[in-house]
């Protein structure tokens, strides 16, 4: 018998991926003269408002039918939480700029779990999906671990600001966020493509 309530949410949940596909392409708008920027932004803003909303409801519904969704959607309002407390402390204390990259590093943590209670909850729903789920976990995984690292280096680059070893260090995040942007490019996709499985499969 399908998971009704998985499906849906995982209907959600793609739905929320193709609209951080479409959000993404509207930062061409910034080449129209004028009110590129303006327009831009705004679609960004809205896309991206409505894309996580839905990822949030998805994670919920889906979260009904399997306990590792339903943690996942717990870590994803924690997460929510972070990242608002962190703006807050960001803006209190402006100097100290390792505060955003603290927040940034905990939620690339608690987004490799969200996405790991994801995968293999569909596979729990549905065990045609074990094998697709293992191969995205693991690009998914050095994507995360490359942006914790990243994220790191940044940490040491502030507090080090200045310094020979600081300039080593920028040189060598730079490169891990090329190779990361390139692995982060063929997760996305694989894990779009788990979620377009899911959707009907669960």
């Amino acid at each position: 018998m399908a998971h009704e309530n998985a499906r849906a949410g995982f209907g959600k949940l793609f739905t929320a991926q193709i609209l951080g596909i479409i959000a993404a392409f509207c930062s061409l708008l910034t080449l129209i003269p004028v009110l590129g920027p303006v327009i831009a932004g705004a679609a960004i803003a809205i896309l991206g408002l409505i894309g996580y909303i839905m990822n949030l409801v998805g994670l919920n519904q889906a979260g009904k039918d399997d306990d590792l969704i339903k943690s996942a959607f717990g870590l994803a309002i924690f997460s929510l939480i972070l990242g608002v407390a962190g703006g807050i402390l960001g803006a209190l204390f402006s100097s100290m700029t390792w505060i955003s990259s603290v927040v940034n590093m905990i939620n690339s943590i608690i987004s490799l779990v969200i996405i790991h209670h994801v995968l293999f909850g569909g596979a729990n729903l549905n065990s045609a999906l074990s094998d697709k789920a293992a191969s995205t976990w693991k690009i998914v995984m050095t994507v995360i671990i490359i942006d914790i690292i990243v994220a790191i280096g940044l940490i040491i680059c502030g507090i080090l600001a200045g310094s020979t070893a600081s300039g080593i260090i920028a040189i060598v995040i730079i490169v891990l966020t090329i190779l990361d942007v390139i692995l982060d490019i063929v997760s996305y996709f694989m894990y779009l493509s788990f979620l377009a499985r899911a959707k009907n499969e669960v």
